[in-house]
């Protein structure tokens, strides 16, 4: 077993996206539902998304990740204070940048689809509240645990 199954209880908890895209969205949406305080920080951020981080009680940062990275800045930000963090932009070297300073930080971190820079995973997920099934596959094949997840939600009543 290559990698470890938790479920995360996350209500209330502060989450940081950084992002603020459709992939952005994709991963807020799932925090929501799981009660999560969402924030992002992006140059521009999608309605959709705004919406859901005003919803949760979370904050919009317009700037970029290396932005608020910057030590002279008296806003610099303390990744600690989240529970995990999310680098859901179109840049590789951003991602891969979130990570290592999450990393750095001992920050829970997953780089969307770039299974070298995540600390987690996030599973196909079948929602049957409080029925709650995961298929995870380690990042290596995400087609086959979708594929898995459309059966499942088949065969299970709502």
């Amino acid at each position: 077993m290559d990698i470890f199954p938790i479920s995360l209880k996350l209500q209330q908890q502060p989450c940081l996206i950084v992002g603020g895209g459709h992939i952005a969205y994709r991963k807020a949406v799932l925090l929501a539902k799981a009660g999560a305080v969402i924030s992002v920080i992006a140059p521009e951020i999608d309605a959709n998304l705004l919406e859901i981080v005003v919803q949760s009680q979370g904050q919009y940062v317009q700037a970029t990740f290396e932005q608020q990275l910057n030590l002279d800045n008296p806003e610099y930000l303390n990744l600690r204070q989240y529970r995990l963090v999310i680098a859901a932009t179109d840049s590789k070297s951003t991602n891969q940048q979130v990570f290592e300073v999450c990393e750095a930080e001992n920050v829970l971190v997953n780089s969307v689809d770039d299974p070298p820079h995540c600390r987690f995973m996030v599973p196909a997920i079948v929602d049957r509240s409080p029925l709650v099934i995961s298929i995870a596959t380690n990042g290596t094949s995400p087609v086959l645990s979708r594929q898995i997840r459309t059966q499942l939600e088949a065969t299970i009543p709502q």
